[in-house]
């Protein structure tokens, strides 16, 4: 369970050549299946996908789409993916994400705030307005 899934499971991802070893493949009987370390990562990644209630057929689609896209030889342990609903989103940059799943293509520029930046921002123009006003700052709130 070191990657976060059985190792029925592991054997079955190799089989359906979902996710094979890089090291050295299952020559038969009583021949060890060697992984790499991002192999590993690899599938910590299914796992949590599939903890996540992405279907295998998903999971099928998700790796597809790396491998054609991203020219990286293990596009699991080096993209960036973010569950959202239904849908696995791939991080492009900190501006832009593409989905994978429901609008394969589709891209989107998601707009993030820091909530304690906008905590902080509120604060200094509440504290700036009532200081405008000659009212007095009563107590402030830690967040």
């Amino acid at each position: 369970m070191l990657a976060g899934l059985t190792e029925r499971q592991v054997r079955y991802m190799a089989s359906t050549r979902l996710l094979t070893p890089s090291v050295r493949k299952a020559g038969g009987r009583g021949v060890w299946q060697l992984y790499s370390f991002r192999d590993l990562v690899a599938l910590r990644v299914c796992g949590t996908l599939r903890g996540e209630g992405v279907s295998l057929q998903s999971l099928r689609s998700i790796v597809r789409y790396l491998k054609q896209s991203e020219d990286s030889e293990h596009p699991l342990a080096t993209a960036v993916l973010v569950v959202a609903g239904r849908d696995v989103w791939l991080k492009k940059n900190s501006e832009v994400a593409l989905s994978l799943l429901h609008r394969p293509g589709q891209y989107a520029m998601p707009r993030l705030m820091e909530f304690g930046k906008l905590v902080r921002s509120l604060r200094e123009t509440a504290s700036t307005f009532l200081r405008e006003e000659g009212q007095a700052v009563v107590g402030s709130a830690a967040y």
